[in-house]
């Protein structure tokens, strides 16, 4: 594996050691401990005094997009990585659903565009999730702003991967799943039934939106959440 760039460019060699699955980030600790509090409070414990910390509820890839943020303020996805992250076999549990849903998902596009627009949005979907995990709630903003934008061009037979995904990673009343319910709602898109029946809790939330709606008699906006 190469340097990344945006590790390449840090004036100072690396002083602490991110460990996951079978990959070692070499990073700077005064860089990942003022830019997260989550690695800041660890630091005070064993991961200071060893200068490395192991995560085995998180793929590679992820931990990777995570530093290139606390390193830039930003995180980049290109094909190589959708890619790798279509190929990647998740040990973990809680990221089982997720790999799923981006296998399903390249398997049932016959339409290569659709196909990315789909991983895409889950992978931005994952970040979010990432970011609640760290406590990054600057990274939780542009993983949604980047998800959001995404989302709107992903076409109806790919709905049921992204939508089983958002509704893996993230709790029941979180602004994510409400904001997807909203965009179904006010699209003119077909909600395909296999969604309805794959993401059960999806299903809930859709007619109670709609119920909600027709009662008070909402017009639906992107703004309201």
């Amino acid at each position: 594996m190469s340097t990344p760039t945006w590790l390449c460019n840090h004036p100072q060699p690396s002083d602490f050691k991110i460990i996951c699955g079978e990959q070692t980030f070499r990073v700077h600790q005064e860089v990942i401990c003022s830019g997260c509090s989550y690695f800041a409070g660890a630091s005070k414990f064993r991961e200071g005094i060893t200068q490395e910390i192991t995560f085995n509820d998180f793929d590679p890839p992820q931990i990777e997009k995570l530093l290139e943020y606390l390193y830039t303020e930003s995180y980049t996805i290109d094909e190589n990585d959708v890619k790798n992250l279509m190929n990647h076999t998740t040990s973990s549990p809680q990221r089982a659903a997720v790999s799923a849903a981006f296998s399903e998902s390249c398997k049932n596009s016959s339409d290569e565009n659709d196909m990315k627009d789909e991983c895409v949005a889950i992978f931005h979907a994952e970040m979010y999730s990432l970011a609640d995990y760290f406590q990054l709630k600057s990274l939780r903003n542009l993983a949604k702003e980047n998800f959001n934008s995404i989302f709107k061009t992903v076409a109806s037979q790919g709905l049921t991967p992204v939508i089983d995904a958002v509704y893996s990673v993230t709790s029941d009343s979180d602004p994510l799943r409400f904001w997807v319910v909203y965009r179904i709602l006010r699209s003119e898109r077909v909600v395909l039934r296999e969604t309805l029946t794959q993401v059960p809790e999806f299903a809930i939330d859709l007619c109670g939106a709609a119920l909600t709606a027709v009662r008070q008699n909402i017009m639906f906006t992107e703004n309201k959440y």
